[in-house]
C-alpha cells in the first residue's frame, strides 16, 4: 500500500500540474499584444514655412534690432578676492627688514 500510494500521489500531482499549465497557456496566448508602431498616418514635420514676403520682412526686422554687446555681459561676472603674498617664506629673520 505504501509503494502504490506514493506512485498515485506522484501521478496525481503531475496530472494536476499538467492541467494547470494547459488552462493557463491559452489565456496567455489570447492576451492583447501591444504594438509600438503607430497606427495613424505619419504626421508632417512641425516646421513652419513662411511666405517669401514674410521672410523678407522678418529678416529686415531682425537687422533693425540692436545688437547685444559683450560689455553688457561682463558686468554680471562676479569678482572674487584673491590674496597675494609678496614676502618670501624662505627668509630666516623676517622682522629685520620689514617689521614696523
Amino acid at each position: 500500500m505504501g509503494k502504490q500510494s506514493v506512485t498515485l500521489r506522484k501521478r496525481f500531482t503531475f496530472s494536476l500540474l499538467v492541467a494547470l499549465v494547459l488552462t493557463l497557456l491559452p489565456q496567455f496566448g489570447m492576451a492583447a499584444t501591444v504594438s509600438t508602431r503607430s497606427l495613424t498616418a505619419r504626421k508632417k514635420s512641425q516646421k513652419v514655412s513662411e511666405a517669401p514676403r514674410a521672410r523678407r520682412r522678418l529678416s529686415k526686422l531682425s537687422r533693425s534690432r540692436p545688437r547685444t554687446t559683450r560689455l553688457a555681459r561682463t558686468g554680471t561676472r562676479r569678482r572674487r578676492y584673491h590674496e597675494r603674498f609678496t614676502a618670501s617664506s624662505f627668509v630666516d629673520d623676517k622682522c629685520e627688514v620689514g617689521c614696523t
